[in-house]
């Protein structure tokens, strides 16, 4: 922990130099190119993990796969006394005698007052040989078998204390996983269909994800099947036990471990840096029609002191996250009244305000306070969530669009404006180039030995972009792209604008 505290204290003052240096300009060498590269990349790890998480719980609850309709070797059933005779093998075999039972198996007189407790649960449809009960519907259930000092058997069992496979677990984690997302999806397509008034549909689809997990957990709560939950700690302590809640600096094995953390630091001080400008870099897009300033610097050096906080309190640093980013603008836009039949609604902007994001890590403060309202909410509906998050920030975004006119017919393709000025050819190897280095990033990224240097290539995927400034044309970029600064390039189109210019006033004065 103390070593973590010097990688995060060299971390705070390199972000701070950058901040003192006006470093942040070097924003405008990250282009479309290199802002769609990294915010795909998260977007695909989003969906990629969701489906992972819901394979682990395959691996949990395995699925009996091949059972006939005859097979009775998943069944379960409760024993009213501690031991029962194996129905597959001889009883008359055991010399020994068993409270309860003779050497036949058969119930004795002297012992049949210990089934007592048992006698309302015995019908013909759930006893079996040997007086074991069917845990099923109409006959006991697992709790009820347990609270009568039962033994449950059988490979579909569930006991709480013993990991043990129940098939229903994962098919209904499977529901669970897609339902969340389909219905997030729906309520937030709700904002354009035909019903209700317009101030109802716009709030059912603000709230689409909470309306979603909050009607999947109902109907997992009224299963009662033991699908996995949010594990939530009980207690508002440290992971740790032992451990205070401030790190001791000086508490290092070695005092050369101190200047030797400045090289984790400055890996991490690139993944932060870009991290964090790419994400505001793509939030103040020119389609979001933002009005207030950027505040690149005031950022940085925001997220710099929190990181130096969080490094003397061990907690994960704070860092931009650009999926979550990306959907809270999303979900501010504002579009306009339609009155007209069939004509859709035009975004007119963003709301601009601070209130929501004040609110919402407000609310993620508060969460604390009810962790037993957190620990009813299933794994697979978070799973869906996130799956709903990854898809929804790839829609809009031209990498995706050029993807998918890979494998269209040029009669099929739709209409986007880089199709209509960039030869199709041209927009095809520049979708290649950068899918290619996706398929890098990721790569690096998987590999546990290169994913260290997944910083770095970053700085290689800028690089490219730059080397694309000698592959294709200006006007190709500035379609599929956009143009890196040039002071050459930038004076001789100020030197046009001048000329531009006098040629307007020119005619206005004749006129």
């Amino acid at each position: 922990m103390s070593l973590r505290f010097w990688v995060g204290f060299w971390v705070m003052v390199a972000l701070i130099i950058i901040v003192i240096f006006d470093l942040s300009f070097l924003v405008r060498y990250i282009t479309r190119f290199t802002e769609e590269s990294f915010s795909i990349l998260i977007s695909v790890i989003f969906i990629y993990e969701a489906f992972m998480k819901l394979y682990e719980i395959y691996h949990d609850y395995t699925v009996h796969t091949g059972v006939t309709r005859e097979d009775q070797s998943l069944d379960c059933f409760c024993s009213p006394l501690a031991w029962v005779p194996d129905e597959k093998t001889n009883s008359s075999d055991t010399n020994t005698s068993v409270p309860g039972w003779d050497n036949f198996g058969n119930i004795t007189e002297s012992d049949s007052h210990l089934l007592s407790n048992w006698t309302h649960y015995y019908k013909e449809e759930c006893v079996t040989l040997y007086h074991r009960l069917v845990v099923k519907t109409g006959c006991i259930t697992e709790e009820l078998c347990l609270q009568n000092g039962g033994t449950l058997t059988g490979s579909a069992c569930h006991v709480p204390s013993v990991t043990q496979s129940v098939p229903d677990v994962f098919f209904l984690s499977v529901i669970l996983f897609m339902g969340t997302f389909s219905l997030a999806m729906a309520f937030k397509s709700f904002r354009t269909s035909s019903y209700c008034p317009n101030r109802v549909r716009n709030t059912v689809a603000d709230f689409a994800v909470f309306l979603s997990v909050l009607s999947w957990t109902v109907i997992d709560y009224l299963l009662g099947i033991p699908t996995p939950k949010l594990n939530v700690p009980e207690e508002f302590v440290t992971t740790r036990p032992g451990r205070g809640w401030v790190v001791n600096p000086g508490d290092v094995t070695y005092i050369w471990l101190i200047p030797l953390a400045i090289i984790p630091a400055l890996l991490a001080t690139i993944l932060v840096f870009l991290d964090q400008q790419i994400t505001a870099v793509i939030v103040n897009r020119k389609e979001h029609k933002l009005k207030k300033g950027h505040g690149y610097h005031l950022d940085l050096l925001v997220l710099s002191v929190l990181i130096g906080v969080c490094s003397v309190l061990g907690l994960p640093w704070f860092v931009a996250a650009t999926v979550r980013a990306l959907t809270h603008v999303k979900s501010l836009i504002r579009q306009s009244e339609v009155s007209v039949p069939g004509e859709r609604p035009q975004m007119l902007g963003i709301r601009e305000q601070r209130l929501t994001g004040l609110c919402i890590h407000i609310l993620i403060g508060v969460s604390t306070l009810i962790t037993k309202v957190l620990r009813t909410i299933p794994m697979p509906v978070l799973y869906g969530v996130f799956l709903y998050m990854g898809i929804t920030s790839l829609k809009g975004v031209q990498f995706i669009e050029r993807v998918t006119v890979l494998f269209m017919p040029m009669k099929y393709q739709p209409d986007y404006i880089y199709l209509r000025h960039v030869r199709l050819g041209r927009v095809h190897a520049f979708t290649i180039i950068q899918l290619l280095c996706f398929i890098t990033m990721w790569v690096v990224k998987s590999v546990k030995i290169t994913a260290i240097a997944f910083p770095i290539m970053l700085i290689v995927l800028m690089s490219v972009r730059k080397i694309l400034d000698y592959i294709f044309t200006q006007g190709d970029l500035y379609w599929l792209d956009h143009l890196l600064p040039d002071d050459q390039r930038r004076a001789v189109e100020d030197q046009n604008h001048s000329v531009e210019e006098g040629l307007v006033k020119k005619i206005q004065g004749s006129g």
